[in-house]
């Protein structure tokens, strides 16, 4: 359609740009930032390690330690490289395989006008959007928090109303909950031993859990909690492609994604499509905002993997060699850990599970390749490199 970036320079460089700038895109860029001009588009203006939220509402300080800004990283300190621009906005809507919009939601000092509907052109595009956890918030909210200074705040919420509770009711027994839930086990998708482990665990610190409960404000477990705490998964928001592209994704938002990781109109999981198959052979879709055929668990190490895959197969693209072009493995290896307190976590890898006592501090080790980085740290490079490292064996 001949959409063009107002401030986009030329470059003998494909342009990709990265939409969604968590795990998914900050993997993706490091492996491709020398191969293409990149523009990296995120609503929000800081990375943040996200495994961090429960102890952010109760810890005051600890978000602003695991957090940086995109603008200072990426546009002033080039810690990426002179090929690489960040943008931040929101994604609107994906007009075809070269052309999306976004609405810029960096506020002006001096206007608070909404801002314009911006266009920016590419040759390819990776789309790593994530997925959006609101707590006891809405929803849109949620997806209004744009800075640094919103996220503090809205952590300090809570963390006022968790010091000045005497009792506690989480609802949600994933990774992020783990207290009350409307399954049968915590932690399912860890597996039975994993499950068991945490119910050992959480009974024998005096924990009370409540198995197959539905809960609502109008539940009596509200009666008896001074402050309910939502912790029940996450949602994914892709109304960028409700216009052009609404059957290239399911009911519940995953964009579809062939073995490539290309975007396409085909449930990966049933096989079928509402009309003849289409392919964006330069779109590329992964981590939690994707459906594939594996339907994996979204966590970081999924959101890493694809990543890696996405930018071997971009490389290939771009050098005209797509017989080596990476697939998504048929099964899936799953690992994962999940801490239940700085006592006690349990690990899931493949099919071994293991209780760790020192989860809780080395959890929150595996920030600085990302924080670190961003902060042009001394043997920032190295630390990513060793960390990469261990997702491409």
């Amino acid at each position: 359609m001949g959409c063009t970036s107002s401030n986009q320079t030329k470059s003998p460089l494909p342009h990709l740009v990265i939409a969604g700038f968590q795990y998914g895109g900050y993997n993706l860029l490091h492996q491709v930032k020398d191969k293409f001009r990149v523009t990296v588009i995120d609503k929000k203006d800081f990375f943040e390690w996200t495994p961090a939220g429960p102890t952010n509402m109760s810890k005051e300080g600890n978000f602003e330690m695991i957090s940086e800004n995109y603008h200072n990283a990426i546009n002033t300190n080039k810690v990426f490289g002179s090929n690489v621009n960040f943008k931040q906005g929101l994604v609107t809507e994906l007009v075809d395989n070269h052309n999306l919009k976004y609405v810029p939601t960096r506020k002006s000092k001096t206007t608070s006008q909404t801002a314009a509907e911006k266009n920016v052109t590419f040759n390819y595009l990776a789309i790593c959007t994530g997925s959006i956890w609101s707590a006891n918030h809405d929803l849109k909210d949620v997806l209004s928090i744009y800075s640094k200074e919103d996220k503090s705040k809205y952590f300090a919420q809570y963390r006022e109303q968790i010091d000045n509770a005497k009792s506690i009711l989480i609802v949600g027994g994933g990774p992020t909950g783990l207290e009350s839930t409307s399954a049968s086990k915590l932690i399912e998708a860890y597996g039975e031993k994993a499950s068991e482990m945490a119910k050992d665990h959480f009974e024998a610190k005096n924990v009370d859990l409540h198995f197959n409960t539905m809960f609502d404000s109008s539940h009596e477990l509200a009666k008896e909690y001074d402050f309910v705490l939502n912790c029940v998964g996450t949602r994914v928001a892709t109304p960028f492609m409700d216009k052009h592209y609404s059957d290239f994704k399911g009911d519940r938002g995953h964009i579809f994604v062939n073995e490539f990781h290309q975007v396409t109109n085909v449930n990966p999981l049933t096989g079928k499509s509402s009309g003849s198959t289409e392919v964006l052979d330069n779109v590329f879709a992964f981590g939690d905002c994707s459906l594939s055929k594996l339907n994996e668990t979204k966590n970081v190490p999924a959101a890493t993997v694809g990543a890696l895959t996405v930018a071997n197969n971009l490389i290939q693209s771009i050098d005209g060699d797509k017989k080596d072009f990476r697939t998504i493995p048929e099964h899936n290896f799953f690992i994962s850990g999940v801490y239940f307190d700085d006592t006690a976590g349990v690990i899931v890898m493949g099919p071994d599970t293991i209780m760790n006592p020192k989860l809780y501090e080395e959890k929150k080790g595996y920030f600085p390749p990302y924080i670190s980085f961003l902060r042009n740290e001394a043997d920032s490079q190295k630390k990513y490199n060793d960390y990469i490292t261990m997702f491409k064996s």
